[in-house]
Formats: C-alpha cells, sequence, structure tokens
C-alpha cells in the first residue's frame, strides 16, 4: 500500500499527494465559501498538461478543469523530463496559480523546499503567465519534498478561503514529522484502505 510512503524518511509519490489534496478539499475546507473556485489539480493531470504536445489534448485536458470559474490553482510539479515516466521525478515542488477575479489574469509563484534548485524550464514561460519564485522553508533531507508540498498547499488554501495571512518560511522538520504521523493517523481512523 502506498500508505507506507507516509512514513519517515520515504519520498511520496503522486497517489499520495493526491490522498492527501482529496483530505484537505473533501474534510478540512469543503463547508468553506470559495472552494469551488479553487482547484487543487491531480499530479497524473499537472503532468499531462506540462508535456502534452498536441493542441487538440490539451485544450480537451484543459477544458475539463473548468478554469474559468477558478481563482486559485495549487499544481504539484514531479520533476521528471521524460513524458515517457509520469513517476520517474525525484523531486516535487508547487506552482500556483490565482487571480483576483475569474475575468483577471493569471500570476503564478513557484514554491520549491529543497535549496539551490531552479524553476523548471517548462515553467517559466507558462502562457503568458508570469511566474516568480516565492520565498518557503527549505527541507534538510531528501526525502520531505512531497509533505512540504503538502503543507504549502494546505498553507495556500487557508490564505485564498479564510483571506489570513500565513508564511510559508515557518515549516520545520518537526511539523512535517507531525503532518506525516496526522495523516497516517487519519488513514487508520478511517480505516481506509489506501490505494
Amino acid at each position: 500500500s502506498d500508505a507506507i510512503l507516509f512514513y519517515e524518511g520515504r519520498w511520496l509519490n503522486d497517489m499520495c499527494i493526491l490522498y492527501y489534496f482529496d483530505v484537505i478539499l473533501n474534510e478540512k475546507y469543503s463547508k468553506h465559501s470559495g472552494w469551488d473556485q479553487v482547484l487543487l489539480l491531480d499530479p497524473c493531470t499537472a503532468f499531462a498538461i506540462r508535456f502534452e504536445e498536441d493542441e487538440d489534448d490539451l485544450a480537451q485536458l484543459i477544458d475539463g478543469l473548468k478554469l474559468a470559474q477558478r481563482r486559485c490553482l495549487i499544481v504539484p510539479i514531479n520533476d521528471s523530463d521524460d513524458p515517457t515516466l509520469p513517476c520517474g521525478g525525484s523531486h516535487w515542488s508547487l506552482l500556483v496559480l490565482s487571480r483576483t477575479a475569474p475575468s483577471k489574469p493569471w500570476a503564478g509563484v513557484y514554491y520549491d523546499s529543497a535549496p539551490g534548485r531552479e524553476m523548471p524550464g517548462k515553467l517559466t514561460g507558462v502562457g503568458d503567465i508570469q511566474t516568480t519564485v516565492g520565498e518557503c522553508s527549505k527541507q534538510t533531507n531528501c526525502s520531505d519534498c512531497g509533505m512540504y508540498v503538502l503543507e504549502f498547499a494546505e498553507r495556500v488554501l487557508r490564505m485564498f478561503l479564510e483571506d489570513v495571512e500565513m508564511s510559508l518560511l515557518d515549516i520545520t522538520t518537526n511539523l512535517i514529522s507531525a503532518l506525516r504521523k496526522s495523516v497516517l493517523a487519519s488513514i487508520r481512523k478511517n480505516n481506509q484502505v489506501f490505494l
């Protein structure tokens, strides 16, 4: 089961990220107004969009996301450069696209918990979206990037839905460890056969 990937020292895969996005949206924040203006993008869909070269297929993928009604897109990014290996990457980061109203242009902020990494080339020119690198906490090991993506995503979602200020600079190894334990407890509590 992929649930073991939430144990300390393990790398998360796309199914782990998708699982926690589902928990965030359906268990924690579904009662907030405005949640329908947010999209926590499935990591597999994000990967497909990033590498799809056929314009018709890309348009079909994007049409299903109902972007016209969205004001915030939270997009997990896998660093795989091989479109034939969606699970072949070794690092997760987060792209947040937002706008003040559905008719306004998108602005992007890219968050990466690994020190010294560059924004992937395929993201620097996401259409005509101005994308900047956001300040965020940095991981101190090689296995927590996916967990940082989950914490970044939840904080961004809270900032959007609750109109509160939160920092992405105060996330510690202890907080990430506690998040791992919390997710595992949630899986056990709900008796979920995870994946």
